[in-house]
C-alpha cells in the first residue's frame, strides 16, 4: 500500500501521511497516526478533493491534480505541504538509542561501588561512569546534528575505557572473557552508526531539495 508523508514546515518531523490502494481507492489521510476521516473512494472523488479542519483552526486539503499524469496534492490553508522524500531518522535513531542505553548501563555499573564498595575495581568505576555519561551526551548530539565528530568521541571514549579496564583487571580472566565479546559487538554497532549518519545526511539533503520546489 503506497503512502506519502508530509511535514507542516521544512525540517520538521512528518505528521501527515496519505495512503491509498490502486486507482486511489481507500485513500486515507492520517495526522499523527490517527485517520482524519473516512477513506476517499477512488480517483473521481480525489479529483474533487476533500478538506479536513484541524484542531489549530487550519484547513487541510487533499486532492488529485491531473497535469501530464496524476499528482497528489496536499495543502494547508491553500499552501502546499512539505513532502518528506525519505525517512532520515529511523536507522540513526535506532543506533543512538542503543548507544544511550549502553551509556546508561555503564553509568549504573560505575555507581555500583557506591552501593556495594569493592576494592578490586580500582579507578575503573569512575572511568566507567564518565564513559557512560559521554555516550549518553554524544548519542543526543549525533542524532540532532548528524555529527560524525560526536559519534567518534563516543567510540574513542568507549574503546579507551575498555583498554584501561582490561589493564586493571588483567588478572581476572573471567572478567575479560565475559565482556570482550560484548565490547567488540558494541564497537561494530557503533561502526554501523557511521553508515546511519551518512544515510540520514543524504535523506535530509533530498528532503530539502524536494521542499524547495
Amino acid at each position: 500500500m503506497p503512502s506519502k508523508r508530509y511535514a507542516f514546515a521544512p525540517g520538521e518531523a512528518p505528521r501527515v501521511e496519505v495512503s491509498w490502494r490502486g486507482k486511489w481507492k481507500g485513500t486515507t489521510v492520517f495526522l499523527d497516526g490517527t485517520p482524519l476521516g473516512p477513506p476517499i473512494d477512488g480517483a473521481m472523488e480525489m479529483l474533487n478533493g476533500r478538506q479536513y479542519p484541524l484542531a489549530d483552526g487550519s484547513l487541510l486539503t487533499v486532492r488529485l491534480q491531473v497535469e501530464a499524469g496524476q499528482k497528489l496534492v496536499l495543502e494547508r490553508n491553500g499552501h502546499p505541504m512539505h513532502f518528506v522524500f525519505a525517512n532520515s531518522s529511523n536507522p540513526l535513531k535506532f543506533v543512538t538509542i542503543g548507544i544511550a542505553i549502553v551509556g546508561a548501563l555503564m553509568c549504573f555499573a560505575g555507581l555500583l561501588p557506591l552501593i556495594a564498595p569493592r576494592e578490586d575495581f580500582g579507578g575503573i568505576t569512575a572511568l566507567t561512569l564518565a564513559t557512560g555519561l559521554v555516550l549518553i551526551a554524544t548519542s543526543m548530539v549525533t542524532y540532532k546534528q548528524r555529527s560524525v565528530l560526536a559519534h567518534t568521541v563516543g567510540l574513542v571514549a568507549f574503546v579507551a575505557e575498555a583498554v584501561y579496564g582490561f589493564g586493571v583487571a588483567q588478572l581476572n580472566i573471567d572478567f575479560v572473557a565475559n565482556t570482550m565479546g560484548y565490547r567488540f559487538m558494541f564497537v561494530a554497532f557503533m561502526a554501523f552508526g557511521y553508515l546511519a549518519i551518512l544515510k540520514a545526511k543524504r535523506a535530509d539533503a533530498l528532503n530539502r531539495q524536494v521542499s524547495a520546489f
